[in-house]
């Protein structure tokens, strides 16, 4: 079965992204907020730097293995689910 392939539009599941350059940015509908300084960007501009997207449960819903490659859907990932007690 093939992977399906993800747009931007495809990532509003997502509650944060991280890219290549470790920066980190939380979601807002179709605005990327950095983490760290604050910045916001367009999800759109920032899409093409996106390595992981995850779900408000912090499981990962999408990645990608190097720039150049497509971001591509993950099925599960129970590895990374956050713990419940």
């Amino acid at each position: 079965m093939a992977e399906k392939r993800l747009t931007y539009l495809d990532l509003k599941d997502a509650k944060s992204i991280r890219t290549f350059d470790n920066e980190t940015f939380i979601l807002k509908g179709a605005l990327a907020v950095d983490q760290d300084n604050g910045n916001i960007e367009k999800l759109a501009d920032v899409y093409y730097r996106v390595r992981t997207a995850i779900d408000e449960n912090e499981q990962i819903i999408a990645k990608r293995k190097n720039a150049l490659d497509e971001l591509k859907q993950v099925k599960s990932n129970k590895r990374f689910a956050k713990k419940s007690n």
